[in-house]
């Protein structure tokens, strides 16, 4: 069974109250303790951190996970066209 985006959230929530309890140097021991690899702990995590952008009820974990990653990088590139504005603005080549 695939978990759904609402078990991945809570997952991630559990997930990231633990990473500040347990040291960074055993994360990935303690994660393999319970049977979950590096990547789908971050994957459970970043559902987590980025719940309140859930574009619908029904997607899916690697669909929400593909949509944080293009707002991400939409977010990024509007932040670099915004630099080279404000360059070329005090360069005086607008």
């Amino acid at each position: 069974l695939r978990p759904v985006l609402d078990d991945a959230i809570k997952a991630g929530e559990l997930l990231a109250k633990a990473k500040e309890l347990v040291p960074y140097r055993d994360w990935s021991n303690w994660l393999s303790g319970l049977r979950l690899t590096q990547r789908t702990a971050h994957g459970y995590m970043t559902c987590y951190r980025f719940k309140s952008q859930r574009p619908v009820a029904d997607i899916g974990i690697r669909e929400f996970l593909e949509f944080v990653r293009r707002a991400k990088y939409h977010d990024r590139e509007q932040e670099r066209q915004q630099t080279r504005d404000a360059l070329a603005k005090a360069r005086g080549t607008t």
